[in-house]
């Protein structure tokens, strides 16, 4: 009797943008997913090389079938098929190719459109992000971690999303993420520079508040402003303390103190009652006559 391969759902974006020749390019257009996030948040993180992709001229899905390398998460078998919704042309282009796949289970998502199989229903989602990176060293293909940090190389790649994985395990998944818009000055920063006001999604769990900590301590003052918007999800007496420092940050852009202004609007959104720091230069007099 054909044993049928596992059905699994790829947890991918669901824009023509990312199908663009280039992934920097998709950042105008959505956030950059931080490999700890994806880890956290997929079902399946398996190391594998993509065997086939199986277009269907008259469904929404793809179907795909891939050898399984290394399960970093989760189970799979040796052989499986998962399936993706929207635009195809992006994973056709890692066909034959070794790849790190982030994968959702079907069971996470509430609606559905048509079918992909004729046997198993798996349904649509909307999810963020990469959820496939390549491993052959192209460097159209890269990882981001919660340092800034852009990994190109597969054994880095790799390791990350074994470390994502294992500070995961026995945890619940986390029920929310963090937003941060990608701080210039840093491998990331540099990697999309050009685009405007390019996001990265970060795990909101136990990691978050020292990362955040680490932040609004850095030389970078968008590091540091990042640093007050994570600082947001975590009110404490160590904390406010923390951002009171930061009502005298001496960074001032286009005649604005950003990190001060960060620093006050969560205090205040806290309820915390603080002296109004400078927060703009005084506009020069008008000299019209």
């Amino acid at each position: 009797m054909e044993v049928r391969p596992r059905i699994f759902t790829l947890a991918l974006i669901l824009c023509w943008c990312w199908a663009a020749p280039c992934p920097a390019q998709s950042f105008k257009y959505g956030p950059v997913q931080t490999i700890e996030w994806l880890a956290a948040d997929a079902d399946v993180v398996v190391h594998a090389t993509i065997l086939d992709v199986i277009l269907r001229q008259d469904s929404y899905w793809t179907r795909a079938r891939a050898r399984s390398i290394e399960a970093i998460k989760g189970e799979v078998p040796k052989e499986f098929e998962f399936a993706v919704h929207g635009e195809t042309k992006l994973l056709s282009r890692y066909r034959g190719r070794e790849v790190l796949l982030f994968l959702r289970a079907k069971e996470r998502h509430s609606s559905q459109q048509d079918d992909p199989s004729p046997s198993t229903r798996v349904l649509p989602h909307l999810t963020f992000g990469w959820a496939v990176i390549g491993l052959d060293e192209n460097p159209n293909d890269f990882a981001v971690t919660m340092d800034f940090a852009v990994l190109t190389r597969p054994g880095p790649i790799l390791e990350a999303a074994r470390s994502g994985v294992k500070h995961s395990s026995g945890r619940p998944r986390p029920k929310s993420y963090q937003v941060i818009t990608v701080p210039s000055g840093t491998e990331i920063g540099e990697r999309v520079n050009g685009f405007n006001g390019p996001s990265m999604t970060l795990p909101l769990d136990d990691r978050l508040e020292p990362k955040a900590l680490e932040w609004v301590r850095s030389p970078n003052p968008d590091i540091r402003l990042e640093g007050v918007v994570a600082l947001r999800r975590f009110r404490s007496e160590g904390n406010i303390a923390v951002l009171k420092a930061l009502l005298s940050d001496p960074y001032c852009s286009g005649g604005r103190y950003h990190v001060r202004t960060g620093a006050f609007n969560v205090l205040t959104g806290w309820g915390i009652e603080c002296g109004r720091p400078v927060l703009d230069l005084p506009r020069p007099p008008d000299r019209r006559p």
